[in-house]
C-alpha cells in the first residue's frame, strides 16, 4: 500500500479552502459593503458586482502602492484598510437618504453615536432596519421558487466542477501557475517590477490577501482560480438575466457556460481552475458591460463610476480582458450615437471614461519603462504585437475550421439578429442603440475568434479568444432565444419548455466533467513541500529539487536547483562520514531570473538545520524507473525547466539517488528518509 505523502492533506486543504473564501468575502465584499451606500433600484446581484469591484480594486491598488514604497507588511495593510474606512465613513452625511437607496451600514452605526442628532438618526436607522428585514424576508421566500433553486443548483455544480481538480491536487496545474506564484511572492517581498508580460494586478490582490490571512500563497492561489472561474459563470447569469429580462435565459446561459466544460463553447474550461490573470479580469468583464449599458440608458454617475472601476481593474490585471470590455462598450456607445442622438453626450462621456480607465491602468507599465525594466515595460508591445502561434497558414483554412465548429456560425447569427433588433422600430427607442451595439460586439468577437484559429499570426491566442467569445456569446445567445423564439403572451410555459430542452440537450450530449489540470511535477513533491512548510519554522529548511518548486519555496524557505546540486556534489564525497553539507557552497539565486529575490542563503551555503533532497525513483514524464545507464548519461549544461525533460531528467535523478543512498549509509544518525513510495523519495538531512 502506498503511504500517504501528507496525512492531513485533505483536512488542511478543506480548512485553507474555507479560509481563502472567507478572506475574499470579508475583505473584498463584506467590509466594502459596510461603507458603500446602496444605490436606488439596485438588486442583490447588481450590488454584489459593484461592491466586489471596488473591494478588489482597493486591495489591488493598495498592494501596488505599498510594495512600490517598500512597505508591504500585514500591519501596513491593516492600517491602510482602517484609513480607507475612516475616510469613507467621514463622507456619510453626503450619502443618499434611505428612501433614495439607503445609507451604508457602517454610516448608520456612526449615526447612532452622534450626540447632536441621535433621535433623527435613530428614526432613520429604524427605517433602514425595517427595509432590510423586508428585503431578507423577500429574499428567503424567493429561495424556494423553482427557478431560484434551479439556478442555485447550476451555479453550485459549476463551482464544484472548477474546484474538483485544485482541491485534490496540491501541485500547480499549468506552467503559468508557477510564474504567477513567483510574482505574487515577489510582490509581497516589495519586488514590484520583475520580469513579466502583464501588470501585476492579480498578484497584488493575492499578495494582500495572503498577508492578511497568513495563508500559504500556494494554497491561496489554488482556490482563487476556481473562485474567479465560478465568478465568470455568475457574471454570465447576471448578464443574461438583464439582457433577456428574465431568470430563465439566465439559467440557460449559466448552464451552457458553467456545465458545458467539454461542450459546445470553446471556453477553455481548464483555465478556469487556475489562478490566471485573464480569468481574474474576465470575471468582471460582463459586469462592466452591464454598467456601461445602464449608464447609456439612465445617465447615472454610479454606473459610469462602476464602468470606469472595472476597466481600471481589468487593465491593471490583464490588457486582453480590458480590450474586450472596451470593445463591447465602444460598440454600445456607437449604437447609441447612431440611434439616440439625444444621448450623444452620455456616449462620449462613456468613451472618455473608458480611455481614462485604460490610461490609469497602464501607468504601472509606464513606471516600469521609466525605471529601466524592459521586460516589464514591454508588456504593451507584446499586447500590440504578440508572437506567432502555430496555426493554419492563412484565411483559406477558415471554411474547413468553421465546418468543424458550427457553433461559431451560430454566434455570428446571433450577433446579426441582435443588430437587427436594434434596427427594427418595434423595440423601445432607448434600447435600440444598446441592442445594435451588443450585436456588433458579438460579430466582432466572432471575427477575432476565427482570426485567432485560422491566421498564421493571430492577434490573440486561440484559447483566450475562445474564452472571451464564449463569455459574451453565452448570455447573448440565451437572451436571444427568449427574445425571438418565445411567442408573446405564452412566455412562462413556452420559455420553461425551451429552457428545459436546451439544458437537457446540453447535458445529454456534453455530460459535465471536471476539467483536469495538468501536472508538471510529481504530486508527492508539492504535497511534501506543503507538509514541510507546515511542520518547520520558516527559513530553517532548504529543499533541493527541480526548478519547478522554486516559486513554491520562495519566501518560506530556501531552494537549491537539483541540477546545480548534482553537478557540484559527487556520491564519493557523500560516502565520507566527515562530509557535511553545511560548509558547501551552491551557486547563486537559482531561478530568481535576475529579480534580486534570493532563492538560496545570501552566502551561498546550505547551512539550514534541515535539508530535504527530493529524488524521483520514476522520473516524472518517463514511464519507467531509474536504470543503471541513467548514471552515465551526460548532464545538461544549462538550467531551467527545459533541462528536466526525458532522459536528461533521468540523468539528474539517477545521480541524486546515488548520492542520497551514499549519504544515508554514512550518516545514519543525522539522516533519515522523510518520505518514500515506489515513485518518489525525500531524504531529510539534519545538521
Amino acid at each position: 500500500m502506498t503511504p500517504p505523502v501528507y496525512p492531513d492533506f485533505w483536512a488542511d486543504s478543506m480548512a485553507e479552502w474555507l479560509r481563502a473564501n472567507v478572506i475574499v468575502a470579508v475583505f473584498a465584499f463584506l467590509i466594502p459593503s459596510l461603507v458603500l451606500p446602496r444605490a436606488a433600484g439596485e438588486d442583490a446581484l447588481d450590488r454584489f458586482w459593484r461592491v466586489f469591484t471596488y473591494g478588489v480594486l482597493f486591495w489591488t491598488v493598495t498592494a501596488y502602492v505599498l510594495a512600490g514604497m517598500g512597505g508591504f507588511e500585514t500591519i501596513t495593510l491593516l492600517l491602510a484598510l482602517a484609513l480607507a474606512a475612516a475616510f469613507t465613513l467621514s463622507l456619510r452625511r453626503g450619502a443618499a437618504p434611505p428612501e433614495e437607496g439607503g445609507r451604508a451600514p457602517g454610516a448608520l452605526v456612526l449615526d447612532l453615536l452622534d450626540p447632536h442628532a441621535r433621535a433623527a438618526r435613530l428614526a432613520l436607522a429604524r427605517q433602514a432596519v425595517a427595509r432590510w428585514r423586508k428585503d431578507v424576508r423577500a429574499w428567503a421566500r424567493g429561495l424556494l421558487r423553482p427557478l431560484t433553486l434551479a439556478a442555485g443548483a447550476v451555479l453550485a455544480a459549476a463551482y464544484l466542477l472548477r474546484l474538483w481538480g485544485p482541491l485534490h491536487q496540491a501541485a500547480p496545474g499549468t506552467s503559468d501557475f508557477y510564474v504567477h506564484l513567483y510574482w505574487t511572492k515577489a510582490l509581497a517581498l516589495n519586488q514590484v517590477f520583475v520580469q513579466g508580460l502583464y501588470p501585476m494586478g492579480m498578484h497584488a490582490f493575492a499578495a494582500a490577501l495572503a498577508a492578511l490571512s497568513f495563508i500559504n500563497p500556494l494554497s491561496l492561489l489554488r482556490f482563487l482560480g476556481p473562485l474567479f472561474g465560478w465568478l465568470m459563470v455568475l457574471s454570465v447569469y447576471t448578464a443574461a438575466r438583464e439582457w433577456g429580462g428574465h431568470r430563465l435565459p439566465a439559467l440557460v446561459a449559466a448552464a451552457l457556460f458553467g456545465l458545458g466544460t467539454a461542450g459546445p463553447l470553446p471556453e477553455a474550461a481548464v483555465r478556469q481552475t487556475q489562478p490566471l490573470p485573464q480569468e481574474f479580469a474576465a470575471a468582471f468583464l460582463l459586469a462592466g458591460c452591464l454598467a456601461a449599458g445602464r449608464y447609456l440608458e439612465r445617465g447615472r454617475g454610479q454606473d459610469l463610476a462602476h464602468f470606469g472601476a472595472v476597466l481600471l481593474l481589468d487593465t491593471l490585471v490583464h490588457p486582453y480582458a480590458s480590450a474586450g470590455l472596451l470593445l463591447v462598450a465602444t460598440a454600445m456607445a456607437a449604437g447609441t450615437l447612431l440611434f439616440q442622438r439625444a444621448q450623444a453626450r452620455s456616449a462620449l462621456v462613456l468613451m472618455a471614461a473608458g480611455a481614462g480607465g485604460v490610461i490609469a491602468g497602464l501607468l504601472p507599465l509606464a513606471v516600469g519603462r521609466l525605471l529601466g525594466r524592459p521586460w516589464y515595460g514591454s508588456s504593451l508591445g507584446f499586447v500590440l504585437r504578440p508572437p506567432a502561434v502555430q496555426a493554419p497558414a492563412s484565411w483559406a483554412g477558415a471554411p474547413a475550421w468553421l465546418g468543424q465548429h458550427p457553433v461559431v456560425l451560430l454566434g455570428l447569427l446571433f450577433g446579426l439578429l441582435w443588430m437587427g433588433a436594434g434596427v427594427l422600430r418595434r423595440e423601445p427607442s432607448k434600447h435600440r442603440g444598446l441592442l445594435f451595439g451588443l450585436g456588433a460586439a458579438a460579430c466582432a468577437a466572432t471575427f477575432f475568434l476565427v482570426q485567432a484559429n485560422v491566421s498564421a499570426r493571430p492577434w490573440i491566442a486561440p484559447d483566450r479568444a475562445g474564452e472571451l467569445w464564449s463569455l459574451l456569446l453565452a448570455p447573448l445567445a440565451a437572451a436571444g432565444l427568449f427574445r425571438w423564439l418565445v411567442p408573446a403572451g405564452r412566455y412562462p410555459r413556452a420559455a420553461g419548455f425551451i429552457a428545459t430542452a436546451v439544458i437537457a440537450a446540453t447535458l445529454v450530449h456534453w455530460p459535465p466533467a471536471a476539467p483536469r489540470p495538468l501536472l508538471l511535477e510529481p504530486e508527492a513533491a508539492a504535497e511534501t513541500y506543503l507538509r514541510i512548510a507546515r511542520e518547520f519554522e520558516p527559513f530553517t529548511w532548504t529543499i533541493i529539487s527541480p526548478v519547478e518548486q522554486f516559486s513554491e519555496v520562495l519566501g518560506r524557505g530556501w531552494h537549491v536547483e537539483l541540477v546545480d546540486f548534482v553537478r557540484r556534489h559527487d556520491p564519493k564525497e557523500a560516502a565520507d562520514p566527515q562530509f557535511v553539507l553545511k560548509d558547501e557552497r551552491v551557486g547563486g539565486a537559482s531561478g530568481a531570473g535576475g529579480s534580486g529575490v534570493a532563492a538560496v542563503p545570501p552566502d551561498g551555503t546550505i547551512d539550514t538545520p534541515n535539508v530535504f533532497l527530493f529524488v524521483e525513483l520514476r522520473p516524472f514524464g518517463l514511464n519507467r524507473p531509474l536504470a543503471p545507464e541513467d548514471e552515465v548519461r551526460p548532464l545538461p549544461a544549462t538550467n531551467g525547466p527545459e533541462v528536466y525533460e526525458g532522459n536528461a531528467r533521468a540523468a539528474i535523478e539517477a545521480r541524486a539517488y546515488r548520492w542520497a543512498l551514499a549519504y544515508l549509509a554514512s550518516h545514519p544518525d543525522s539522516c533519515t528518509i522523510y518520505f518514500k513510495n515506489q515513485e518518489f523519495m525525500v531524504l531529510w538531512i539534519r545538521q
